[in-house]
């Protein structure tokens, strides 16, 4: 038996390759990004590629692998090169700049406070959003928390919380991408056909209202929501 209010936390991993190319001819638009792109195996975990063009030729193209085991860097670059020729129809290209990591994405509450002067930031002070692993606007946000903090108590520790909802559905989305890896696509599909963009987005960020969250529900397929709900809530009761 665990103590009592201890939380068995949901984690997989983020493995991310990434190539800045540039490409013959011009097949990339600089006013449109690919977001989420699943045209991949989803053997491995959940796979998708996103698109960030500079300009017609010039692009920053990256491989996502949300897994509970990463794979060689080397699938990860046959991946690459397999979504530039066959799905984008890129043949020739240059490699101008690769990045790669791996972000640890999981719903375990990070102490903040490490010592009487020492804070936890950035990834260590669990800024990664643990279902996307968006960590950007997440730590410009708590940057300016630390900065109110430290003007009105004289320390960096008063940070709001942010709404509790979000750490759940965070986690029913870890399960889901941790034992149900291939149906990740149609629920992000299915979302994404039945609520505005903005509406999403508010989601990702962490702002849209209990009444949005509401809305956004029947998108979701109701029994693998509630075998994931059920699973949590056994996990959190051993």
């Amino acid at each position: 038996m665990l103590a009592p209010g201890f939380l068995i936390a949901c984690s997989t991993k983020q493995q991310f390759k990434g190539w800045e190319i540039e490409a013959s001819g011009q097949p990339f638009n600089p006013q449109v990004a690919t977001f989420l792109d699943f045209r991949t195996p989803q053997k491995n975990g959940t796979h998708f590629f996103y698109v960030l063009p500079f300009s017609e030729q010039w692009a920053l193209v990256e491989s996502v692998l949300c897994t509970t085991t990463p794979v060689h860097w080397k699938l990860c670059e046959q991946a690459l090169q397999f979504y530039l020729k066959n799905i984008l129809g890129i043949k020739v290209f240059n490699i101008l700049r690769k990045e790669q990591g791996i972000n640890p994405l999981t719903d375990w509450r990070f102490p903040r406070r490490l010592g009487k002067h020492i804070m936890a930031i950035g990834n260590h002070g669990g800024m990664v959003k643990p279902s996307t692993g968006y960590a950007f606007l997440r730590i410009q946000e708590d940057s300016s928390a630390i900065i109110n903090s430290l003007l009105e108590v004289g320390h960096p520790f008063r940070i709001p919380a942010g709404p509790r909802r979000y750490r759940y559905f965070d986690a029913v989305m870890l399960e889901i991408m941790t034992h149900h890896a291939e149906r990740i696509e149609p629920i992000l599909t299915s979302l994404f056909k039945r609520n505005p963009v903005d509406r999403i987005f508010r989601f990702l960020d962490e702002v849209s209202s209990p009444g949005e969250n509401l809305l956004m529900m029947p998108s979701l397929p109701p029994q693998l929501l509630s075998q994931a709900f059920l699973q949590l809530d056994a996990l959190r009761r051993v």
